[in-house]
């Protein structure tokens, strides 16, 4: 986790889209995803997008990974069945 050290963690009620991605060692990109995607809820204030702190534990408490992407084999000298 690593927050500014003049914002205690355990103070805030909730972060930004930035912070939230630090503590949960994820890209910026993916918890943006997440929101849109509704897997995080978030609330608008602004311009700004706030993830309150409870959600944050919730997380960190379930352990937090990326939904695999499926794959496509891909084998040297085939082309795709049309």
């Amino acid at each position: 986790m690593s927050l500014p050290k003049n914002k205690n963690f355990d103070e805030r009620l909730a972060f930004n889209t930035l912070e939230t991605a630090r503590v949960l060692g994820l890209a910026p990109g993916t918890v943006n995803r997440w929101i849109n995607s509704g897997l995080i809820p978030s609330v608008k204030m602004g311009t700004r997008r706030l993830i309150s702190r409870a959600t944050i534990d919730a997380l960190l408490k379930v352990g937090v990974s990326a939904p695999e992407r499926p794959t496509s084999p891909k084998t040297p000298g085939t082309t795709a069945a049309t």
